[in-house]
């Protein structure tokens, strides 16, 4: 395989990602093991951090709960936001009334790096030329025994659950390309097995970009079963922001597609699980890694502003209906504040921008993006063209 890891500044690479959990694990071996739970589709190491009390015993009485990030390559903030979780469990264990709580009382599982090979991918393009689109992990579709254009499969298509339905693709090459068959894919049999092996209540799949909590079904449009619990839930999320609200919906009603991670383990496991779309976006329309992820100066300040809603999910583990209360109490102080646009700070610096000050010739910028409609677009909008097209619909 011809890819090198790269530098991706403040980010973290795949390496440094899991140089990190081993450290905390090492530094704190009472609440935090490494788990090697499978291994990428060119042998790298997928690894799980554990964290809890008496972190070597399997607890049937304390409720699991699990946290990924980086299913798609290019989300570096994701695997922040992961690792954010993290931190926040081992820095407040023993000082933090309300995190030592959850560190004695359930199981908590983070895959920081779900696709560890397109994370080296997009180190290696960001290094070599400052931008990358790589989304899947790195399946050689040709067989020519590099990784080029047209490899890959989305992670995030190749689930088991409606696999080959609306919203993914059967083409090589696709950004949705769902693979050959349901879990093909060892990144994804991976995450299949660990949650066979484990009861998770509760679950969180961060990814970027558009400031969105989801919830299933993403398949249809067709509510889920549990459709108001999974509502509430998100909602009560969304309240545990410290700083930008994301807005709550169902994955459905931002585009429909098949074989997702959160429908599987909802439908067939019974976990109810949540995506976060970290960040709202940038205006760095001509360099795609910019768009999905925030200035290196403002990562932090994403992170800080997901981890107390997915904390959120461990928190009502043992008792999820909870949240329905909690609704209640909120919806009868009135509708929730506005989500509120995009920060400006957000914005990269324009200093890279091939056409700052002016676009060449007669283009427009419909020419160079199609469909591109400026800085104010939606970001969920934004983002639903840019994760399914040309795939989607409507």
């Amino acid at each position: 395989m011809d890819i090198r890891d790269g530098n991706l500044g403040a980010y973290h690479t795949y390496e440094e990602a899991m140089e990190e959990i081993e450290r905390v694990a090492a530094e704190n071996p009472d609440i935090a093991r490494v788990e090697t739970i499978g291994y990428s589709t060119y042998g790298r190491p997928i690894k799980a951090i554990k964290i809890s009390k008496d972190v070597d015993v399997e607890d049937p009485d304390k409720p699991e709960v699990l946290y990924m990030g980086q299913t798609h390559a290019r989300e570096v903030i994701s695997a922040e936001a992961s690792l954010g979780v993290v931190d926040r469990l081992i820095d407040g264990y023993g000082t933090d009334d309300y995190v030592t709580g959850l560190v004695d009382s359930r199981q908590i599982w983070v895959v920081p790096v779900v696709n560890p090979d397109g994370s080296m991918k997009v180190a290696e393009d960001v290094t070599a030329r400052g931008d990358s689109s790589w989304r899947g992990n790195c399946r050689d579709n040709n067989g020519n025994g590099k990784v080029d254009d047209g490899d890959g499969v989305d992670l995030n298509r190749n689930w088991a659950r409606n696999w080959g339905g609306q919203g993914s693709s059967g083409t090589p090459g696709s950004q949705t390309y769902r693979g050959p068959a349901p879990f093909s894919e060892p990144e994804t049999a991976a995450i299949k097995k660990l949650a066979e092996e484990h009861d998770f209540v509760t679950s969180v799949s961060f990814h970027s970009y558009s400031g969105l909590i989801l919830y299933p079904l993403g398949y249809t449009t067709t509510p889920a079963k549990d459709e108001d619990l999974l509502r509430s839930i998100a909602e009560n999320m969304r309240d545990h922001q410290p700083y930008e609200k994301y807005i709550a919906e169902k994955s459905s009603d931002l585009y429909v597609a098949s074989g997702d991670s959160d429908d599987w383990l909802y439908e067939d496991m019974g976990v109810l699980a949540f995506t976060f779309e970290v960040y709202k976006g940038g205006n760095s329309w001509w360099n795609t890694f910019k768009q999905f992820n925030p200035p290196e100066d403002r990562i932090q300040y994403h992170v800080d502003n997901v981890v107390p809603a997915a904390l959120y999910a461990a928190e009502i583990a043992d008792d999820p209906s909870q949240a329905l209360i909690e609704r209640e109490e909120r919806d009868a102080q009135g509708p929730p504040a506005p989500e509120g646009p995009r920060d400006p700070a957000d914005y990269w610096p324009e200093d890279d921008n091939p056409y700052f000050g002016g676009l060449p010739g007669d283009f427009m910028l419909n020419e160079l993006t199609p469909g591109y409609r400026g800085t104010d677009e939606d970001p969920a909008e934004a983002y639903r063209r840019a994760e399914c097209e040309p795939d989607c619909e409507g």
